[in-house]
């Protein structure tokens, strides 16, 4: 560590170093993928050990540089390591040196959120732990004899100074699950010696690394034996113990070549020696451009490959690849350029070695053997990039191809149209689909943009198309679309009279020829707009011709209508009476009259066919019938009112019911005939004095009817009335004698009011419209013997009140 240790103690580590690299003279070899943090190793089950020290910073010597700061002197022969957390907990770690006098140090960088590759400032900024101390070679006699650093729970330090007095432990880490960190180890002795990482101790657990194969690459060799290798690259390393030199770990499946030799790459001696690449020798050649897949097996060491924590679990699945030719060039397969401008190909080269490029035809071009050449191109244009790798023969060469196409404005293929009738045009360009294009004006158009859209004018309209790109002139075109002005028939289907005019009208049009058909019933069938007076029902067929196009046909019914028959029939009925009346209308199939009837006031509706009349006169009734056309009938009819007879049932009759009563009826000379109206208390019926039999209240209806039908009636009121007969005792003691108050002749007064109060005057008994028999109880309990007064109003016109006393006797 450049400046981190006094001279005298560098110059005993020097003199160690020498004697420490004639006993172990191997290391592994230098820029291994894990001497950069992007390669960092995953650990299996918490342990790494390797026997041999790393050789050199990586490719990237200032990972963890700030700003050119001291933390560059960290990456010394240097190994990255990467831990996931999957459980939180606390870690811990220790280093171990093979030799112990060996200077190891570390750096932990929490790289939570960090992806690679990584920022070299941002990995410095996320050092969260620092260990530079002198470890065990500060001097001739070691401060820390086994030499040991890292973290653990004792210790409270986040860093610790350079030299010797540096502490070899740092305080714990809290991770939390989902954290990453990255650990680098440095070997700043730069002695051959290796060392081991443990995490024992830690309560955090890690994800374990992914093993299998990352990709498959043919190698396409001088000579003839081109396709004969393979180059194997490891997601993580491999034992190299674990590969059977013979290829049997491999196989590429029946009728394709056989693997025959296998080699790990940098692999040194050692059970614990690893690999991330592997060179796989074949029996025969590969297909350019052919499909494979890679499977591992069992080899012939009885065994599959093992990852660094022996297990083969992730080499299962089978790696596909296809063979490819070992250069490739990335260019954009197909570019545009402005009439007259110039473009870059921006051919980016991928392979490893010299290699020739050469650009056929290198016309328009300024350099033909670059891989990114501009081009001027003055029409369209492919060119075809050649690329030879030095030393390789012609079957590695790769060619691609690239079209250069030149933006030269557009077309509008479609032609400017005239449409007969409205109708749907498709619009399309003939042009570069590079091109926005913008359409101008949007109406009618199913579309805004792009080459091709469908209008459906509904007047003439010219639409403008531009297009446009991005450091080229605009260019526009203008299609023309019109619509032929056909003529418009503006009648519509309608009923008239028989014989009355239509005018036929026709709007708008030009330049057309035209025709009615049929002729009939129109005063001139040449004129534009004839008048029609159809005697029937007549369809009219209207046609304007234009050239080129197909005859606009317009058609117009017109229905003839005839005015109702209407019948009425002669008009007689009673005075005061009412009928409803009933006109014959034909022809009766048809449901759409109109209907008027005068004068008003003497219908219950004057609008509809069959009203009630109830007329108080002779009077002239008016029926107007009309059809939906207007089509009018009208028939008058005389009204007559026949007089009605006048029967007099005579004076309304009040009697005792002492001697016969008899009617006195009369009726006048226009009486046809007469009755009285069934009761049983008459006598005779067909007599205009019957004698009345019974007594109580009557009412009893003389009916008198004239020749003509004429019916009238008259009532007399007749009232036939004993007097009651009110007992003043009687005995409820249920002998049977005597045992309910009962008023006789009651039966006559059904409105009569009976009040019954004791002596106090309080009330015993009520009956109202509903008389029933006093049985001397009240509220359910047997009233006392004794004197009672009753109250009894009948409820007649007359209002008579009887009133009296009862002798209750028990």
């Amino acid at each position: 560590m450049n400046g981190k240790r006094i001279i005298s103690i560098f110059s005993s580590y020097l003199l160690f170093l020498v004697f420490a690299l004639k006993l172990q003279a191997q290391v592994l070899p230098p820029m291994q993928p894990e001497q950069d943090a992007c390669g960092a190793l995953t650990l299996c089950n918490n342990e790494f050990f390797t026997p041999f020290s790393y050789t050199g910073p990586g490719s990237n010597a200032f990972e963890v540089d700030n700003n050119g700061g001291f933390n560059q002197r960290l990456e010394n022969n240097s190994v990255w390591f990467r831990l996931k957390v999957a459980t939180a907990g606390n870690i811990v770690f220790t280093i171990t040196p093979v030799n112990p006098l060996e200077d190891y140090d570390f750096t932990v960088v929490n790289a939570t959120g960090l992806k690679c590759p990584y920022s070299t400032s941002k990995l410095a900024d996320a050092i969260i732990r620092f260990n530079g101390n002198c470890n065990g070679n500060c001097s001739e006699a070691p401060i820390y004899p086994e030499g040991k650093i890292g973290l653990n729970y004792v210790s409270t330090d986040l860093t610790t100074e350079e030299g010797i007095n540096g502490k070899p432990f740092l305080k714990f880490i809290e991770a939390k699950a989902g954290d990453e960190y990255l650990v680098l180890v440095d070997n700043f002795s730069g002695s051959p010696a290796g060392f081991s990482l443990s995490f024992s101790g830690s309560t955090a657990t890690f994800e374990q690394p992914e093993s299998g194969v990352d990709n498959v690459t043919p190698i396409c060799a001088a000579g003839d034996d081109y396709f004969t290798t393979m180059q194997v690259k490891l997601k993580s390393p491999v034992l190299c113990s674990s590969l059977a030199s013979d290829g049997s770990d491999f196989t590429l499946g029946q009728m394709n070549p056989a693997i025959i030799k296998a080699s790990g790459v940098n692999c040194n001696t050692g059970s614990n020696a690893y690999t991330h690449e592997l060179l796989l020798t074949l029996g025969g050649q590969l297909v350019l451009g052919k499909a494979y897949t890679l499977n591992i097996k069992t080899g012939t060491d009885g065994n599959s490959l093992l990852d660094l924590c022996g297990n083969s679990n992730g080499f299962a699945t089978g790696k596909d690849f296809t063979v490819k030719l070992p250069y490739q060039i990335n260019i954009s397969k197909d570019t545009v350029v402005c009439t007259g401008g110039s473009v870059q190909l921006n051919g980016v080269l991928q392979g490893e070695g010299n290699v020739r490029v050469r650009w056929q035809p290198n016309t328009y071009l300024n350099n033909n053997t670059i891989a990114n050449p501009l081009v001027t191109p003055l029409e369209d244009i492919e060119y075809v990039v050649t690329l030879a790798p030095s030393g390789l023969p012609t079957v590695c060469q790769t060619k691609e191809t690239v079209k250069v196409k030149v933006l030269k404005g557009f077309d509008i293929k479609t032609q400017d149209t005239v449409l007969c009738k409205p109708g749907p045009v498709l619009i399309s360009l003939d042009g570069n689909a590079e091109f926005k294009y913008k359409w101008a004006p949007t109406l009618y158009l199913d579309g805004t943009s792009g080459m091709k859209n469908t209008t459906t004018p509904l007047a003439d309209i010219s639409y403008t198309i531009t297009a446009s790109y991005p450091g080229c002139k605009d260019s526009s075109q203008t299609i023309n679309l019109s619509l032929v002005k056909w003529p418009e028939l503006l009648n519509n289907d309608t009923v008239v009279c028989v014989g009355a005019p239509v005018n036929m009208r026709i709007a708008g049009g030009a330049g057309f020829t035209h025709s009615w058909t049929p002729a009939t019933y129109l005063d001139n069938p040449l004129l534009l707009m004839p008048v029609a007076r159809p005697l029937q029902s007549t369809g009219y067929r209207f046609t304007a011709s234009q050239a080129g196009c197909k005859d606009s046909v317009q058609t117009v019914t017109i229905k003839v209508e005839e005015p109702a028959k209407v019948a009425l029939g002669e008009l007689k009925l009673c005075s005061g009476d009412a009928i409803t009346l009933k006109p014959v209308v034909s022809p009766d199939s048809y449901s759409k009259y109109r209907y008027k009837w005068l004068p008003e006031g003497v219908f219950s509706r004057n609008d509809i066919k069959n009203p009630v009349f109830r007329p108080t006169k002779d009077t002239t009734v008016t029926l107007e019938v009309s059809t939906e056309a207007g089509c009018l009938s009208a028939i008058t009819a005389r009204a007559t009112l026949l007089p009605l007879p006048v029967p007099d049932a005579g004076a309304d009759i009040e009697s005792s019911g002492t001697a016969p009563v008899r009617l006195n009826g009369r009726v006048d000379n226009i009486t046809e005939s007469f009755s009285w109206a069934a009761s049983p208390f008459l006598s005779d019926r067909l007599i205009l004095d019957p004698v009345v039999s019974g007594e109580g209240i009557f009412n009893f209806v003389l009916l008198a009817e004239s020749k003509d039908g004429c019916k009238a009636t008259d009532t007399v009121n007749v009232r036939i009335i004993k007097a009651l007969q009110i007992p003043n005792a009687f005995s409820p003691n249920g002998d049977g004698i005597n045992d309910t108050w009962i008023i006789t002749g009651l039966g006559i007064y059904p409105l009569a009011e009976i009040t019954i109060v004791n002596r106090w005057g309080q009330t015993v008994y009520t009956s109202k419209n509903n008389y029933r028999p006093w049985t001397g109880i009240h509220n359910g309990q047997l009233l006392p013997a004794g004197t009672y007064y009753y109250l009894i109003k009948t409820g007649n016109e007359k209002s008579e009140v009887i009133s009296g006393s009862i002798t209750l006797v028990r």
